[in-house]
């Protein structure tokens, strides 16, 4: 071995103490290791300094493109084992055309050529729960979208029931309507057709009924447009069409007009 590759060695051995150091500061071994080492490479730097036919000469033409990698410390790297087999390791120092390396699998500390590395694999992470936030989001997402369908189909639903109440509500008020004017003889609604003999007669389907005194303002004689207010007094709304004076009597001191209309 020549005095540039001790130097080298010197080097990588120096890297390996520092690197212990680290974990150890307070290592009084590694400190005097340290401190002996420093020495040495000096010594060495002074030999091969004064033996330039030993240094070590390298053109860029001969340089591979594994030697162009740039390799820093840390580094994961592919290298060969004793066994001769590639294996994943970390590069704990660099010198030169040398690199001190340990194996991942092993924990192995190896010396092995620069020339030798070559990149390791992509190392695919672990996926976690609490990694995958954007994937629960968009779950989270969709739950909230089908909640909010869910209460719209309830909200829907409910409408529907309300205005089934209400169209029975409305029809039980007309029963009881016709209950109360049958229980004082009033005459119930009826249909007839419209004969069209009049000139102006109405056009369509009419009805034809008897009413007690009647409030209302007429303003032709035989064609009116009528308007009385039942719901004070019968209980059912307003009532707004053409009316037509059939017939009028008196009794009792009540007036009674037998009336056909077309509700407008």
């Amino acid at each position: 071995m020549n005095a540039s590759s001790e130097l080298e060695n010197y080097k990588i051995q120096l890297q390996q103490v520092e690197a212990a150091l680290i974990a150890e500061p307070d290592n009084e071994e590694l400190i005097k290791l340290k401190e002996d080492l420093n020495e040495i490479i000096v010594l060495q730097q002074e030999l091969v300094t004064n033996t330039p036919s030993e240094v070590l000469t390298t053109s860029s033409s001969s340089l591979s493109n594994k030697e162009r990698l740039v390799w820093k410390v840390g580094d994961r790297c592919l290298a060969t084992s004793k066994g001769g087999q590639k294996q994943v390791a970390v590069i704990d120092g660099i010198s030169q055309d040398k690199v001190a390396i340990t194996f991942a699998n092993s924990g192995k500390k190896d010396m092995v050529r620069l020339s030798d590395l070559s990149i390791a694999p992509i190392e695919e992470k672990k996926k976690y729960i609490f990694q995958t936030g954007k994937q629960n989001a968009m779950k989270k997402e969709w739950h909230l979208e089908r909640e909010r369908r869910k209460v719209r189909a309830q909200k829907k639903e409910q409408r529907r029931k309300q205005m089934e109440e209400q169209k029975e509500v409305e029809k039980n008020k007309w029963k009881n309507f016709n209950a109360r004017a049958n229980a004082k003889n009033m005459k119930g609604l009826k249909h007839i057709e419209a004969t069209g003999s009049a000139a102006d007669g109405p056009k369509g389907q009419k009805r034809s009924t008897t009413w007690p005194q009647f409030f209302g303002r007429f303003i032709s004689s035989k064609y009116s447009s009528f308007w009385c207010d039942l719901t004070r007094k019968y209980g059912i709304p307003l009532l707004i069409g053409k009316w037509e004076i059939i017939d009028r009597d008196f009794w009792g001191g009540g007036v009674f007009l037998e009336i056909s209309f077309i509700v407008i």
